[in-house]
């Protein structure tokens, strides 16, 4: 896989064409050896183990494993879209723990900044204050 990756950082800010024909040259050959080497382990370990679920996971993926290769646009991860919106995920799980009234009543305030932070108007909204002191 960091083969994979090393590819993947050579074409990063080229043209879709470009990152196309990087990888037919470069990554494919490591792809169809990647899913025959997991074909044939997969016969050597225990069909129970977390290992064989994991390869069969990814071989019962393989169009979507090998989309990067036949489009250009298409990143080899998702790593760029789960690093936008970690911070809304983190916001969402902390609100889940606040603990307390007092807790959650802070949590409101702290996000309140960020809330109205591009000038948006509060009409319509739920006062987040009151939807987290409700008991549930």
């Amino acid at each position: 896989m960091a083969d994979l990756w090393a590819v993947e950082a050579r074409v990063k800010g080229c043209d879709p064409q470009t990152r196309l024909n990087a990888r037919g040259a470069a990554s494919a050959p490591i792809v169809d050896e990647l899913q025959m080497r997991w074909e044939s382990e997969l016969t050597g370990i225990s069909g129970k183990s977390k290992l064989a679920e994991a390869i069969r996971y990814g071989l019962s993926r393989k169009a979507e494993f090998r989309r990067f290769l036949e489009d250009g646009r298409v990143e080899l991860d998702n790593n760029s879209v789960e690093r936008a919106i970690r911070p809304q995920t983190i916001t969402r799980k902390n609100a889940l723990f606040a603990g307390s009234e007092a807790g959650g009543q802070s949590a409101c305030d702290a996000d309140r900044p960020t809330m109205f932070a591009g000038g948006g108007s509060r009409d319509g909204l739920t006062d987040s204050r009151t939807a987290f002191s409700k008991p549930a």
